[in-house]
């Protein structure tokens, strides 16, 4: 959930084909609409979609969008008083993001030493002060503080939350020569993990007499626990489905059929897409128009019908778990990761599926593959995020994740499609909760 600005320097500069006012340029990979002030290698400030900018960073600039008292015209920047950076469309020309001259900062901090802002540096705060954040729905912060709220649960050494995957376009450039790279489908559902772990057992009241009297009593016991990304569920507990905001009946129902499965030890971490009940039509994520970004992309995607749903071949009723991860960890919390093959293995033998698969497993910079440098691994991944689902040709794909396994164990990076980023910024103006970010 952690969110940064990154200083990064503009390339491939160029004119924008249908604003004479305005012009395109490339930020780690991404397209942005800048001022015609930018310059090809100029030094500034990188905002992804999907954060907002700090309030006083935003007015010191002038970034807020008002308009004159007197003769009604527009004044100021580009955003919304929520200072919400959104994937959107100017003059039919892709921005992703927000980027900004190191000017921006000193305007708003003068006393900043810019010789810190070396490229490549990530920042959220400056001189103490916020200079962007997380954009969150007001919805799902409600049910975050409902969260936080609710009952404890008690948590195991054993059952690791899974890792915070990082933008592929952050990353790219460091991926190490003989790595293994996989390019799988990033499904778009809610992510959840399952495992079998030694956990603190409830002592009776038998056993608490028993020990008061030295009678050595077993302490611990191995039981099966079902999480959400950052919280831990027993099974069968009320709680689960009565908290405020856990209201999604489908949690247990996904782990039915993997009761019994999982070693002891072993976690596994899969993305669970569908429909949210057997007898409920209600998808999992939320269904989106492609008709609300604009005529010339409701054409294009007019293939989809005005509601996408993100079903990946599910009818009504029905729901898919796919196994993304899987681990091994010991009594004293160390994790062994399974090498993407043993995965693959693994979920054979459980029945289940992975995440789709789209380009063969290959090793970076192999003589006998053709992708061998950076820019062509960015390139072809970009390519790879856009399209219609492997499972479903009745909706897009989300993007693709990129895993990397070498010698420094694995890795796992994002990167999310220009279309789906457009549908994503759009389908959060409904203030909708965020399942991704309660979980």
């Amino acid at each position: 959930m952690s969110y940064s600005a990154i200083v990064t320097k503009l390339v491939n500069v160029r004119k924008h084909p249908n604003a004479d006012r305005l012009m395109l340029a490339t930020c780690l990979g991404n397209q942005v609409v800048v001022g015609l002030n930018a310059e090809e290698g100029m030094l500034g400030v990188y905002f992804p979609t999907d954060g907002r900018l700090g309030l006083e960073f935003a007015q010191a600039n002038d970034l807020i969008r008002r308009r004159n008292p007197e003769t009604g015209a527009r004044e100021g920047g580009m955003f919304d008083q929520n200072c919400r950076i959104r994937a959107q469309k100017f003059r039919g020309e892709m921005s992703d993001g927000f980027w900004c001259p190191i000017g921006h900062l000193l305007q708003w901090k003068p006393n900043t030493d810019v010789n810190e802002l070396i490229d490549g540096k990530e920042i959220n705060t400056l001189n103490g002060d916020i200079l962007c954040m997380k954009y969150m729905t007001p919805k799902t912060m409600k049910a975050m503080k409902q969260r936080a709220m609710g009952p404890k649960k008690a948590k195991s050494l054993m059952f690791k939350e899974h890792f915070e995957t990082s933008q592929f376009y952050k990353h790219y450039k460091e991926i190490q020569p003989g790595s293994l790279i996989i390019i799988t489908e990033k499904c778009h559902g809610t992510s959840q993990r399952f495992g079998l772990c030694l956990v603190e057992r409830e002592l009776t009241w038998k056993d608490k007499i028993a020990r008061f009297f030295g009678v050595e009593v077993k302490e611990t016991e191995w039981r099966e626990l079902n999480g959400t990304r950052r919280v831990i569920l027993t099974l069968k507990d009320k709680s689960f489905v009565e908290s405020g905001f856990y209201t999604q009946h489908f949690r247990e129902i996904v782990v039915t059929q993997l009761r019994g499965a999982p070693r002891k030890g072993e976690t596994l971490y899969f993305e669970v897409v569908g429909f949210e009940s057997p007898k409920s039509e209600t998808t999992i994520m939320p269904v989106v128009d492609p008709k609300k970004v604009d005529k010339e992309f409701a054409k294009r995607y007019s293939n989809y019908g005005n509601k996408m749903a993100y079903l990946y071949g599910n009818k009504p009723g029905e729901h898919d778990i796919f196994i993304y991860r899987i681990t091994q960890t010991n009594e004293d919390g160390i994790t062994t990761e399974l090498p993407w093959f043993d995965v693959c293995k693994r979920c054979r033998e459980l029945g289940v599926a992975t995440v789709p698969v789209l380009l063969d497993p290959f090793v970076y910079c192999d003589k006998h593959h053709w992708i061998n440098t950076p820019e062509e691994l960015l390139e072809q991944a970009k390519k790879l995020a856009s399209g219609p689902s492997i499972l479903d040709s009745t909706h897009i794909r989300e993007g693709v994740v990129v895993r990397v396994e070498g010698y420094m164990g694995m890795n796992a990076y994002k990167l999310k499609s220009d279309e789906f980023k457009i549908l994503e910024s759009i389908s959060k103006d409904t203030d909708q909760v965020d399942l991704e970010e309660i979980s």
